[in-house]
């Protein structure tokens, strides 16, 4: 395996590569940050120049066209993350993109199985799996800590953002709360079900421009698991889990699915032996979540989480946002 670090491109100069995958890369032990591009060349200048990227393109196409990229970071609205990432592919690049993958399972499917037929790495950027936190709640769960599983409960909820310049409130752009936080929910309930769910009802309140604000959903998997999650936009942020077992219960509070690089996040464990508080120690998620990629493809290996996944992940909101 090459020691060579993967020279990253950024399609996208959106805040969430500036405050998450820019210190993610540049902390990484094998990625250096080579590339971004902006359809404004002076915004994509100066971010280069900001963030130490070697050099900037002025369109997203020419960045594609850079021989140099290995990798390709896509921040770009919901509705552009399947084209892009599918343009990615065509010139050869491996991609990671920012979770949901596309704006619905097909989508997804679509896009997934075109990697797959050309031997291309696509990894979805939900970096939350990677942290201790979620790593020792699914664990305490597997090793039996609280029996049985019977039950999940998932929510997360933040502050709203102004409707003319949030692009979760467009429909155009497929936004929405199910795909930017119901996403979590679903993915972190299916990962402690360790199973696909066979019925899913939802309820969702729309706002104007014909998004989701709110959304509930619920689930029944094979094996008897029962689960809801809640999400939405225009209350104080709150994001948790809850795994309910027949001789106990596990209960993350506190920023359970973003998880803030830096801050330690506790554990609250219901046992029958009383409640014992676990913390895990602080990590930059986004750091391994780019390192897992990048010795992913300098070792021509699956990633630990395979964007496969997406479309299972996705179908669950398309069931909810149907009703079920």
């Amino acid at each position: 395996m090459s020691n060579r670090p993967v020279r990253w491109g950024f399609l996208s100069t959106a805040a969430i590569a500036a405050s998450a995958l820019v210190p993610a890369v540049r902390a990484s032990r094998n990625g250096v940050l080579h590339s971004v591009a902006s359809r404004d060349a002076a915004k994509a200048r100066e971010f280069a120049a900001t963030h130490g990227f070697a050099r900037s393109h002025d369109s997203y196409e020419a960045l594609l066209a850079d021989p140099e990229v290995e990798a390709v970071y896509i921040p770009l609205p919901n509705s552009m993350h399947a084209p892009w990432s599918l343009k990615a592919a065509d010139a050869g690049k491996a991609v990671l993109c920012e979770k949901p993958l596309a704006v619905d399972a097909a989508e997804a499917r679509r896009v997934t199985a075109y990697f797959q037929e050309r031997g291309i790495l696509l990894g979805e950027a939900f970096m939350f799996r990677y942290h201790p936190l979620t790593r020792k709640a699914l664990a305490l769960l597997r090793e039996g800590r609280i029996g049985t599983l019977q039950a999940v409960r998932s929510s997360f909820f933040a502050v709203e953002g102004k409707a003319a310049t949030d692009i979760r409130f467009s429909a155009e752009l497929a936004g929405g709360a199910l795909r930017d936080l119901g996403c979590y929910c679903a993915a972190i309930i299916r990962m402690a079900a360790g199973e696909e769910p066979s019925e899913v009802r939802g309820v969702v309140q729309p706002m104007a421009g014909g998004v989701d604000a709110r959304a509930s959903g619920a689930l029944k998997f094979p094996s008897g698991v029962v689960a809801d999650f809640a999400c939405g936009f225009g209350t104080p942020f709150s994001a948790s889990y809850e795994f309910i077992g027949s001789t106990g219960r596990l209960l993350v509070d506190q920023g359970a699915m973003v998880a803030w690089p830096g801050t330690a996040f506790p554990i609250k464990l219901w046992t029958k032996e009383g409640c014992e508080e676990i913390t895990t120690p602080p990590a930059n998620h986004y750091q391994l979540m780019v390192e897992d990629f990048g010795e992913a493809l300098r070792g021509g290996r699956a990633l630990e989480f395979p964007a496969d996944g997406a479309a299972a992940n996705l179908e669950v909101l398309d069931r909810v946002r149907a009703g079920g």
